[in-house]
């Protein structure tokens, strides 16, 4: 599917502002659904929750201390990993709730300042039984080759996708103070996937992997930056636009997330123009056009 953008600036703007993104293709319209929940990391106000429900996040550090932390001026929210057990993470509070009726996404601009115990997690839902999980973390980010761990619990039964440093495959993380828009797809059959900026690798594939439970699930450690409930895996960077999606996107849905979404407010939390190392797999089918007026508020 090829894509065009709107050239009038008032409709451009329409479209690029409805809760649902659509985007004009030749002669049809193109849908792609909100998130079931978001935080742009900019204020509260901008947070997305279902049935008017917003599952606002509070900046916390292990222990009790300041946050190192905090708002980024050009948009996004700084983590300060202190050690593999200690640093800021932003608390979703006890009684997150999500559904994934459809399988699950999760996705945001990252930018990995410094490996932190080598599993410093961006996304962690975890109910109150550990029978249930959703999770996206960095995985051994020591070896410097910037891989990932997507794992998911369901009712007790786990599986997970695991990039492992004997994996010949690009990067999942940026490098070194880096931005890249980074996500992990699960659908309800099972097939777990990861993308950097849009793209995915073969490699970045498990067919027999995990879905995640489609019931309302009430995971009662839920935080962006860490692990709760275990406190410990901190992340050590930045996060903007963490979005949580009850399917699982397609490729071309995430190329147009990345386009829609990319930071430009401040140069110095921005993500490279060229990221290095990136998937050698482009999108299926990444818009030909790029948008001729950025939107200055994300969708």
């Amino acid at each position: 599917m090829s894509f065009c953008f709107c050239a009038c600036p008032v409709l451009h703007s329409l479209l690029f502002c409805l809760a649902a993104h659509i985007f004009c293709s030749t002669g049809t319209f193109y849908v792609l659904q909100g998130p079931v929940h978001r935080w742009p990391l900019e204020e509260d106000a901008l947070d997305v929750g279902s049935a008017a429900t917003k599952y606002h996040g509070t900046l916390k550090q292990h222990g009790g201390g300041d946050p190192g932390g905090g708002l980024l001026a050009g948009g996004g929210m700084a983590f300060v990993g202190v050690s593999a057990n200690n640093g800021d993470y932003l608390d979703l509070g006890d009684g997150f709730r999500f559904a994934a009726t459809a399988g699950v996404t999760v996705a945001a601009w990252v930018r990995a300042d410094a490996p932190v115990g080598g599993t410093g997690r961006l996304l962690s839902l975890l109910d109150a039984s550990y029978d249930n999980t959703i999770s996206l973390s960095a995985y051994d980010a020591t070896n410097g080759k910037g891989r990932a761990r997507f794992y998911i619990t369901n009712g007790g039964t786990y599986n997970d996708l695991l990039i492992t440093p004997d994996v010949d495959a690009p990067r999942f993380f940026g490098a070194e103070g880096e931005w890249a828009h980074l996500a992990a797809t699960a659908d309800a059959d099972g097939l777990m996937r990861l993308y950097r900026d849009g793209a995915t690798h073969p490699t970045w594939a498990n067919a027999d992997g995990q879905a995640p439970n489609p019931e309302s699930i009430t995971y009662q450690y839920a935080a962006v930056g860490r692990q709760r409930g275990r406190n410990n895996n901190y992340f050590d960077g930045a996060i903007r636009d963490v979005r949580l999606y009850a399917r699982a996107l397609d490729e071309t849905e995430l190329a147009l997330i990345v386009i829609v979404s990319a930071p430009t407010a401040n140069p110095t939390a921005s993500p490279t123009d060229s990221p290095t190392d990136s998937p050698t797999t482009a999108p299926t089918a990444a818009p030909t056009t790029s948008p001729t007026a950025a939107p200055t508020t994300s969708p």
